[in-house]
């Protein structure tokens, strides 16, 4: 005899899911401090928008979430991701600013530190000359050397062995040495 996982039903996974919900839901209401409150609303109302696909009761969490908390940008961020799914343009840019105006103090708010900015030019640079070598690498392998080699080409790739017709098809075997 074979052990088999129970089967839940969409029911059951529904009334587990807003179960969960209710749970967050209480202990954002007893929690002392609001920005904890607005925690516990944005993980019911991720819920309420993943899982139960409820945008409505979703929209309504992270409302109350971000009147809890306007200075922390997950809610009113989630808020314009619900309004883009719905289309709804003028909210969307409504919430983007509420998460940009969220973000005001700077960089330290959203968790850089001063030295990680100062390493982004230096690294932008040394990709930038990178992509530059390359480019001028593969610029030149396309075009060849005087002696028609190529880096990493075969030394036989050039021989055809008199394949070629004249007409400028390139055979099935010309084209495999090429590639």
């Amino acid at each position: 005899m074979t052990a088999h996982a129970p089967r839940i039903d969409a029911a059951e996974l529904d009334a587990w899911w807003s179960g969960l919900v209710s749970l967050y839901r209480e202990e954002a209401d007893h929690a002392s401090d609001p920005a904890i409150a607005a925690r516990h609303l944005d993980e019911a109302a991720r819920i309420c928008a993943d899982e139960l696909d409820d945008p409505d009761r979703a929209c309504s969490l992270y409302r109350e979430a971000h009147d809890l908390a306007p200075r922390d940008p997950l809610a009113a961020r989630a808020l314009a991701d619900l309004a883009e799914r719905a289309a709804d343009w003028p909210d969307v840019v409504r919430w983007l600013d509420a998460a940009l105006d969220a973000t005001a103090e700077g960089p330290a708010r959203v968790g850089l530190q001063k030295q990680d900015l100062d390493a982004i030019d230096p690294a932008v640079e040394a990709l930038n000359k990178a992509w530059e070598g390359a480019a001028q690498e593969m610029y030149a392998a396309s075009q060849g050397d005087a002696a028609g080699a190529q880096p990493g080409a075969d030394a036989n790739a050039g021989d055809t062995s008199g394949s070629d017709n004249g007409s400028g098809d390139v055979s099935d075997v010309e084209y495999e040495e090429v590639k």
